[in-house]
């Protein structure tokens, strides 16, 4: 199937000091700002995470990534691509992703909101996810206004917690109208 894209727009800059990475589409925008080399984020991300709880194994090469700094906004916008991409997706709002990672002073911030998502018999509602860490740990903070189905409702859907010296600690909550 071929799907066809409007226009996409890459404004891309780098020197010494500072990397911007600017991509505008019809379904899609980034923006991201800072001093990094695109190629060892994934792994620098990794090694920030395995401060808290270790997921690599022993034989992963270590990044000195001490002078890295990304600022990044996301935008997915509804647009009929991504219906495309995706058949069984029935609604969707704009969804917004914003990441900060400063490895000199150990802070990584994620919050990303999905408002509105409708993907076959299942409708996600006001979702959001919030990471935050610090110099002894990690804190999330995942909510959903309503999950439902044919079959299901289930509102106000809470996962929070830390992860710190490989344990992972979390609070799942679900509260009726009532709470």
């Amino acid at each position: 199937q071929v799907i066809p894209f409007d226009s996409i727009k890459v404004d891309a800059f780098s020197d010494l000091n500072s990397n911007s990475l600017k991509l505008q589409s019809q379904f899609l925008n980034l923006d991201a700002k800072g001093k990094y080399t695109i190629t060892q984020l994934p792994q620098l991300l990794t090694q920030k995470i395995a401060t808290y709880y270790n997921l690599s194994d022993s034989k992963t090469k270590f990044i000195d990534g001490k002078d890295t700094n990304l600022s990044l906004d996301v935008t997915i916008k509804n647009d009929k691509v991504l219906y495309q991409i995706l058949p069984n997706l029935k609604s969707f709002d704009n969804a917004t992703l914003h990441m900060n990672y400063v490895a000199q002073d150990d802070i990584l911030n994620l919050n990303a909101n999905f408002p509105n998502l409708v993907y076959g018999a299942n409708k996600i509602t006001s979702a959001i996810i919030n990471v935050d860490t610090n110099a002894s740990e990690l804190q999330y903070k995942i909510g959903v206004a309503k999950l439902e189905s044919e079959s299901y409702l289930i509102e106000r859907i809470g996962l929070s917690g830390d992860v710190s010296n490989n344990n992972i600690n979390y609070l799942f909550n679900i509260k009726d109208a009532k709470d």
